[in-house]
């Protein structure tokens, strides 16, 4: 029986493996991953069905094109582990990748990790089996220490930033979490913390909006991670929040008599140069404490 994909494959090959469009995708990709089962692919083959898996993950992430052809090279290192370990090792990588949305280190680990296990992924428990694998793996407080570091490396990369700007990229990261429109019209100080997360890794867009690079991350750096380390930075940490949330159009957020005097108190000693959105904030505040 010819693979469903041989006409394609030929054409991609004129190409010199450049052009991405030729690889597969939708229902000719699923089709051939199923068919792919049990079958001894040559490793031209093989990279071309590799390839293709991870150009759709591109299309639908918006990766760099230096990590997927990083990501790439890890997959068809680690291949020989991957295939001894699973009865479909294309349809286990298509798991992977979705939790990952090819992050080069998760990629990695998360295939070391499926090559440490006692069990097989039998076909039909791909996505099962990877998911009990991150979730014992790749949690909060992670027992595996080189998991452990990347969480870190990432945590320290937004919290100990400049002490003005930590706020500010906590607030970003939030817009992501909620999967809210990447707008052209965000503050200078927004607009420079969403840049600085996507640089990272930690934000991407994908169809006009801001959202956390993968499902991994969005687990560990969640709601209440991002409301620990937010929260204490202003003593109006919460309102002023609501209020950006509103537009700076919500005045029952605005600070009222002793939250106004402790938020000047803090001014006084932070040291901080505020941002034109807090000045902005403090001054209505004022204005409605003076009034009453």
């Amino acid at each position: 029986m010819q693979p469903p994909y041989e006409r394609q494959q030929a054409r991609w090959q004129k190409t010199g493996g450049q052009n991405q469009i030729l690889l597969l995708s939708g229902e000719l990709l699923s089709k051939t991953i199923y068919w792919a089962n049990h079958k001894r692919l040559s490793q031209q083959d093989r990279d071309f069905l590799i390839d293709s898996i991870i150009r759709t993950r591109n299309c639908e992430s918006m990766v760099l094109e230096e990590e997927k052809l990083e990501v790439s090279e890890i997959v068809k290192r680690l291949w020989p582990t991957l295939k001894s370990k699973t009865e479909n090792p294309y349809s286990t990588l298509q798991e992977i990748l979705a939790w990952t949305e090819c992050q080069p280190f998760l990629t990695q680990r998360i295939i070391e990790l499926i090559s440490l296990d006692d069990s097989i992924i039998l076909m039909g428990e791909e996505s099962q089996k990877v998911q009990l694998i991150i979730e014992k793996h790749f949690t909060k407080a992670p027992k595996d220490p080189s998991i452990a570091r990347h969480f870190n490396s990432l945590h320290r990369l937004v919290t100990r930033n400049e002490r003005q700007k930590v706020f500010w990229l906590l607030f970003g990261y939030r817009k992501g979490l909620q999967a809210q429109k990447n707008s052209k019209d965000y503050d200078r100080e927004i607009r420079s913390s969403i840049i600085f997360l996507q640089s990272i890794g930690l934000l991407i867009e994908s169809q006009g909006l801001l959202k956390v690079r993968n499902h991994i991350y969005q687990s560990i750096f969640d709601e209440e991670w991002v409301n620990t380390q937010m929260i204490p930075l202003r003593p109006y940490t919460q309102k002023f929040v609501n209020w950006l949330d509103a537009d700076c159009e919500d005045d029952s957020q605005l600070l009222n008599g002793k939250e106004m005097q402790d938020a000047m108190k803090w001014k006084e000693s932070s040291g901080l140069v505020l941002t034109a959105l807090e000045e902005k904030f403090l001054a209505y505040s004022l204005d409605i404490y003076i009034a009453n």
